[in-house]
């Protein structure tokens, strides 16, 4: 496997907002150092923001403009065991937190 096939992929669909450049930089960061703290590279950790236009996001059949997505592929380790991955898993929801938490 080449070394670009091997990343922790974040794609993060979020408003139209101008004033979200070092809000992205600082996220991206942050889970960048959470990745090496275990220790995976960090550029094995890829980010990518999408904006999404206003009323183009719907839940339930109505737009909704306060929301913040993460679709995460983690392809290059396996977390062993269900103890670990609940462990990974709060340690993300505590990074992204500060991040999301009034958004929706």
């Amino acid at each position: 496997m080449r070394r670009d096939e091997i990343c922790h992929s974040w794609k993060v669909y979020h408003p139209s907002e101008r004033s979200l450049l070092k809000t992205k930089k600082a996220l991206a960061k942050r889970v960048a150092e959470a990745y090496a703290s275990v220790p995976i590279p960090k550029f094995y950790v890829v980010f990518i923001f999408e904006e999404v236009a206003r009323d183009s996001c719907f839940v339930g059949g109505e737009p909704h403009n306060k929301f913040v997505r993460f679709k995460i592929d983690q392809i290059a380790r396996t977390i062993p065991g269900p103890v670990l991955r609940e462990w990974w898993i709060r340690t993300l929801d505590e990074v992204i937190a500060p991040f999301v938490k009034d958004r929706g």
